[in-house]
């Protein structure tokens, strides 16, 4: 029985996930992430033994290296520069929908238009650095929110040609 007195439902498998899902999400929100690299030593298995080239060749493809490079410099987040930008071009009306010119001066332009702090990224060969998540967080409200806009406009248009269609077959069923 809920506060109004009425008999509460069952609850749904569907609600049930959605309820799972989203104190999941609240969790992972509250904890700060880490992640583990697993290297095996060797193809049998067998304890103490270590093969050392292919130890080397693990560490060199899962980029362990640069990885450590990068976490000491302080910078907890990097991406190439084209995925950057295009992931985050839909924030500036100068990025969007295509960047015309250097890629290098395009991320700028966006950094400064998001206002985000010169401190709080830099820009490496290839790729782009960001030293808090909390910076790449406010990258990715700030993109939802564009979405949201776009999305606002589709549906207004979208109801506003559905409503014109509606009138016309009021009109039209009128007229006989």
């Amino acid at each position: 029985v809920d506060k109004h007195g009425r008999q509460k439902k069952a609850a749904t498998a569907g609600g049930k996930i959605r309820s799972q899902a989203n104190d999941l999400v609240e969790a992972l929100m509250k904890s700060t992430p880490h992640y583990l690299r697993c290297i095996k030593p060797n193809e049998n298995k067998k304890p103490h033994d270590w093969d050392r080239s292919r130890c080397q060749h693990q560490v060199v493809y899962l980029g362990l290296k640069e990885n450590i490079r990068v976490r000491r410099a302080g910078f907890a987040f990097r991406r190439e520069f084209d995925k950057f930008l295009r992931r985050y071009a839909i924030l500036t009306k100068e990025t969007w929908p295509q960047w015309k010119g250097d890629v290098r001066k395009g991320i700028e332009h966006l950094m400064t238009s998001v206002q985000m702090d010169r401190d709080q990224w830099q820009l490496g060969k290839t790729k782009v650095f960001i030293k808090n998540p909390e910076s790449l967080f406010l990258l990715e409200e700030v993109r939802e929110r564009k979405f949201d806009g776009y999305a606002r406009v589709i549906q207004i248009a979208y109801r506003r040609w559905k409503a014109q269609q509606y009138y016309e077959e009021l009109k039209k069923k009128a007229s006989d």
